[in-house]
């Protein structure tokens, strides 16, 4: 029998959980007991009559700090719960980019216990001395730690084996290899004059397969040409890159560079708004009372 992959919030919010874990093909994992999600509040660690788990820095400075004895307590307790080799990761800013190779690493994990900030941040000796690995969702401010641990949780859930009915569209979904997810499309064939490319309603999967390969190379190159910058790329990667590259260049008369070709290629049709394939950076100023939780 599959064992539960187990994972653990470490919140002063446990109503946070299960959020989007707990709907989708992530929440029917779940309820067929592939997957476990719980929370831990670390309220119920706090100190004194109204269960204090922050107090002022040393060195003063604005804001408040979580107390590094709740927080260690919830740590330990969480520990002795959770099965041998589940890490204590914290959502930090000090911590590198998560990616989906990260993500793939942590599913192969029993277990993890996410500990989720607030205020100005945790106590460095928690960081130092009590917690296994720490990251990072992006370069911005998010008011705690939560939506960046369910973040992570739901894109290492489903690649647990058994999550997704399909095996296959996990190794052909973005960022499996360093590039973008190719154009999709369904029925109807036309919609509003706007065709459904040929080549997918021809039947012939080698060429599906290569068409595919080939606007996923244009997609990466268009909107993320870092992610190709050190890409170990096959002979036929690099042979579609190369073909991307000069119909670019061709088309639109302009210099070879990605930084050149961003700039003059015609933006293509608009997509659904929050699309998983356009990433956008938004900054917003941080508020005093607001932790780097990402």
């Amino acid at each position: 029998m599959t064992e539960t992959k187990r994972y653990l919030l470490l919140t002063l919010f446990p109503e946070v959980v299960p959020g989007p874990c707990g709907i989708g093909v992530v929440g029917r994992a779940a309820e067929k007991g592939l997957l476990q999600f719980s929370a831990l509040n670390l309220r119920e660690y706090g100190e004194g009559k109204h269960r204090l788990v922050d107090d002022t820095p040393y060195g003063g400075g604005d804001g408040m700090v979580m107390k590094p004895d709740p927080l260690v307590r919830a740590i330990e307790d969480a520990r002795a719960a959770m099965p041998l080799g589940s890490p204590v990761i914290l959502m930090s800013p000090h911590g590198p980019p998560f990616k989906q190779s990260i993500a793939h690493e942590l599913a192969e994990l029993p277990g993890l216990i996410m500990v989720c900030g607030r205020y100005e941040g945790i106590d460095q000796r928690v960081r130092t001395h009590f917690v296994d690995r720490e990251l990072s969702l992006g370069d911005f401010v998010l008011s705690g730690g939560e939506a960046a641990a369910l973040a992570i949780l739901d894109a290492v859930a489903r690649l647990v084996p058994g999550v997704l009915g399909n095996a296959e569209s996990i190794r052909e979904e973005s960022f499996q290899r360093p590039f973008l997810e190719y154009p999709q499309y369904t029925r109807p064939p036309l919609f509003r004059g706007l065709p459904v490319p040929d080549v997918l309603l021809s039947g012939n999967h080698a060429h599906i397969r290569r068409w595919r390969l080939r606007e996923a190379l244009r997609a990466t190159l268009l909107h993320r040409p870092d992610l190709l910058q050190h890409a170990d790329l096959t002979p036929e990667e690099k042979k579609l890159l190369t073909q991307v590259q000069q119909e670019t260049t061709s088309t639109h008369h302009a210099p070879t560079t990605s930084a050149s070709i961003i700039q003059t290629m015609t933006p293509p049709p608009p997509l659904a708004s929050g699309s998983s394939d356009e990433r956008r950076l938004s900054s917003v100023p941080p508020d005093p009372s607001e932790q780097s939780n990402h």
